[in-house]
């Protein structure tokens, strides 16, 4: 499902009810995988309870609060799964125990894919701002922190006061801040 960003559309918006009715087939399926066989019949409704919900969301929310719609979806589709799970659990549905035992697996499975997603996403954003540096900046943070250098030791092999390497090393930092919007600690 691609990602849509939710800032534009608000409930009352031109396009907020395309959007969200394009996500149906995917949340359709979500619930279809999820659910046991002799519950399917219920997909359609959890659907449509998500939709109704993130629906009402829109409506409430100030503008710029839920930046992804889809991400925001499909947690309420979660709670509504989950919902629905504790509900038939206390109706004494049998199903429940092994419909459980999958959605664990398919929420560690969606949690080790994310994982991996956001770590290629931060190595990427590390190569590109890397590649922004000066050589030497590059390097007095390669020595400095890769091969754990002291300051001395790495001013040494680079040729420059540690003065001159101490000042390369804070710039080299403050540029990476910079790129990568980390706040300073």
């Amino acid at each position: 499902m691609p990602v849509q960003r939710f800032e534009p559309q608000r409930a009352g918006e031109a396009g907020a009810r395309e959007t969200l009715l394009a996500m149906y087939p995917a949340l359709l399926t979500f619930f279809r995988r999820r659910l046991p066989a002799h519950r399917q019949d219920e997909a359609r409704d959890l659907t449509h309870d998500t939709l109704l919900a993130a629906w009402a969301a829109m409506d409430r929310s100030t503008p710029g609060v839920i930046h992804d719609l889809t991400h925001y979806v499909i947690g309420i589709a979660r709670n509504k799964y989950q919902d629905a799970l504790r509900e038939a659990y206390r109706s004494g549905d049998p199903s429940v125990d092994a419909a459980e035992g999958d959605g664990y697996t398919a929420r560690l499975q969606e949690a080790a894919a994310e994982r991996q997603l956001l770590e290629a996403e931060w190595k990427a954003r590390w190569t590109r701002a890397l590649r922004k540096l000066r050589p030497l900046e590059r390097e007095i943070l390669r020595l400095r922190f890769a091969e754990e250098m002291g300051n001395t030791e790495a001013c040494k092999r680079l040729g420059v006061s540690p003065y001159e390497g101490s000042r390369l090393k804070y710039r080299a930092l403050e540029k990476l801040r910079f790129l990568l919007r980390v706040k300073k600690t």
